[in-house]
């Protein structure tokens, strides 16, 4: 089994439990010590299985399985001043898991939700962007604050 992270082949089973007619094994990467969830369909091979967890491409080169919970948070971190209970960020998140494919770079995923931030919440476009960006200078952000004014037509 390969790690997902750093794509080792020495990983060894944790925990492993019967789920009606699927076994889930929670599995630890010796390499790298990242930890992760398998699912076994008892009767199948693994080869007859299609990939049930989408993968993102982290900027320096590591695979990471698809996280609903972090890509939430995330948004939910830009969008916290003032607090925002109207977005529908769980309805958004939904749509990305499903238009996604078995890989997305992190970079699609960013590029994806900053495209909804503008949309929806001018501020959190900004933090968010700032981060995704990784703006590091006042002229950055005076960059970023003309072409969000550009796209809203102000």
């Amino acid at each position: 089994m390969k790690c997902p992270r750093c794509q080792g082949l020495n990983t060894n089973v944790v925990d492993s439990r019967q789920r009606q007619a699927e076994r889930v094994r929670r599995r630890e990467c010796s390499a790298c010590k990242y930890r992760f969830s398998t699912t076994e369909v008892v009767g199948l091979r693994t080869a007859d299985l299609p990939l049930l967890q989408p993968m993102v491409e982290k900027k320096d080169g590591t695979l990471e399985v698809f996280n609903k919970k972090k890509l939430h948070n995330s948004i939910a971190m830009a969008v916290r001043k003032p607090k925002r209970d109207d977005l529908p960020i769980d309805n958004f998140i939904q749509q990305i898991e499903a238009s996604i494919g078995e890989n997305v770079s992190s970079t699609e995923l960013g590029t994806q939700v900053l495209e909804w931030l503008c949309e929806h919440d001018d501020m959190g476009y900004l933090r968010y962007a700032s981060v995704h960006e990784e703006l590091n200078s006042p002229a950055d952000f005076i960059a970023l604050i003309k072409r969000l004014g550009e796209a809203s037509g102000e």
